[in-house]
């Protein structure tokens, strides 16, 4: 099996359609850009530079299914 990271197009046209965690690009970025504007508008505040985002395994033919 077979696994990437950041689910790109490129993952679905392989072929084998190869397996990804998809690392929810988008939220991450809004994310930072909250903390860039926080940094911006109160440069003498702390800001955390330590966030989680939650991320999904999206199965595709690149993983076999176990058998037992």
């Amino acid at each position: 099996s077979l696994v990437s990271f950041d689910n790109n197009i490129f993952a679905k046209l392989l072929d084998p359609s190869l397996s990804t965690v998809d690392l929810r690009q988008k939220e991450k970025g809004k994310i930072s850009v909250s903390k860039i504007n926080t940094m911006l508008r109160n440069p003498d505040q702390t800001v955390d530079s330590h966030f989680l985002v939650e991320g999904e395994l999206i199965k595709r033919k690149s993983v076999l299914e176990r058998t037992e």
